[in-house]
């Protein structure tokens, strides 16, 4: 595509110019706000590239914000064009009262359209650290970037929904290994969909999420409720989830597990907050299985001891301890004690889960038994040829520092002398006395 000379450039108040007898629309619209931050473009198109091509005029760079919805919107774009010697800027916008542009800190997001396809590309981009607010959005901030790859077309999105007066956020980590089509990470491009249940009992989407490059930072989307009409979620009602994968057009059933911590997790709740850990499709999501399981222990006060379990099934897995039914904290398939006392004696139980399930341990008994309390008794100052008769007390067993293995010793030289004993279960405790002369 040949840049069209200033002679031939028509501009008309829809967004669209005509050069050289060809018509080509802007792929993009944004809001100018009072709030911006310039981007650097540097001037050798070999830097910004689609499927490892160098970018061509005509072609256009847009910077894209993630909106209330979880949708991305264009906050600033460049027109491509053969320019040298010198390199060029864009302005990206920040929101100004309303949802119309990018929030202090938010990470910018970048998509290509190639115009001689009229094809969306999601890239990725690297930043000349050097500058101080490389891929973030920051008032009268300042960034240059490095690169763009594009490789990833963008389709349409596959559903619609209704957006109302009533949301609840979901957060969706950065980590695309958490969210697995066939058992392969989610691609920029790919859909996430939260889906509620109408009336006539057809899943209808409610909220969707565009997938793309970003991090280090989590996103989120607004899963909308019923207003009115039957539109949307219901208070308390389950969010059912769906994939579509844009390489061949699948929508795809997924089963998903939630962040526990966070209040609302599968149920809509008006202004509720989850957190989705992972997203399976439904056809490769395995259940937790264990097949190795916690086992039963006696300990003596002061001791430590650990439970292990182990466990199969469709990764992410977490573990859930209890100790009687109620939730220890511990997350870990390693679950370790130290210092037992008689209140942590009880039933122990590991319960295993994923997406798609849980399983749950057999129970191991944790049994404690009191530790012996031992006190030499016996003088513990005696004049030169005297002697001391130092009792333990009464016990299963004795070892004393002098030898001795009896209840009782009687010595007559000054020193320290310590024993150990040990009762019954073969717990133990120890004493010393300081003997003068």
């Amino acid at each position: 595509m040949k840049l069209c000379s200033l002679s031939k450039i028509i501009f008309v108040p829809m967004l669209l110019f005509i050069c050289s007898g060809s018509l080509m629309a802007q792929p993009w619209s944004f809001t100018i706000t009072n709030s911006n931050h310039t981007i650097i473009l540097l001037n050798d198109p070999g830097n910004y590239t689609i499927n490892g091509q160098a970018i061509e005029t005509g072609d256009y760079i847009g910077a894209f914000h993630v909106d209330s919805t979880g949708a991305l919107a264009c906050a600033g774009y460049f027109s491509w064009y053969d320019f040298s010697p010198i390199n060029e800027s864009m302005a990206v916008y920040g929101a100004y009262g309303i949802d119309n542009g990018f929030v202090p800190g938010e990470e910018f997001i970048w998509k290509i359209w190639q115009a001689s396809t009229n094809t969306v590309f999601i890239a990725e981009a690297t930043y000349n650290t050097a500058l101080p607010d490389s891929g973030f959005f920051n008032e009268n901030g300042l960034s240059l970037l490095s690169s763009l790859e594009a490789s990833s077309q963008i389709s349409t999105a596959p559903w619609s929904y209704t957006i109302t007066n009533s949301n609840h956020l979901i957060i969706l980590l950065n980590d695309a290994n958490n969210y697995l089509i066939d058992n392969q990470p989610i691609q920029p491009g790919d859909f996430i969909g939260a889906f509620y249940e109408d009336s006539l009992g057809v899943l209808a989407c409610a909220g969707y999420f565009e997938w793309f490059y970003f991090a280090p930072n989590n996103e989120s989307m607004s899963a909308f409720g019923a207003f009115e009409i039957d539109n949307g979620f219901q208070p308390g009602e389950e969010f059912s989830w769906k994939f579509w994968r844009a390489s061949d057009s699948t929508e795809m059933d997924a089963v998903a597990y939630y962040n526990q911590s966070l209040p609302d997790q599968e149920y809509f709740n008006p202004n509720g907050f989850s957190l989705l850990d992972s997203l399976i499709t439904e056809s490769v999501c395995d259940t937790p299985l264990i097949s190795g399981h916690p086992v039963s222990q006696t300990k003596c006060e002061d001791e430590s001891l650990s439970f292990y379990v182990t466990a199969s099934g469709s990764s992410p897995l977490t573990y859930t301890w209890l100790k009687d039914g109620t939730n220890t904290g511990a997350t870990g398939n390693l679950f370790t004690i130290n210092n037992v006392t008689t209140d942590t004696a009880g039933n122990y139980t590991c319960i295993v889960s994923n997406a798609c399930g849980s399983d749950t341990s057999n129970i191991a008994i944790l049994t404690v038994n009191e530790s012996p309390s031992v006190s030499i008794s016996g003088t513990n100052s005696i004049c030169e040829g005297d002697s001391s008769l130092l009792d333990a007390g009464t016990f299963d067993s004795y070892n004393w520092s002098s030898g001795e293995s009896t209840q009782t010793i009687n010595v007559s030289l000054a020193g320290e002398y310590s024993v150990t004993v040990s009762d019954i279960n073969g717990c133990e405790d120890s004493d010393t006395l300081q003997l003068s002369v």
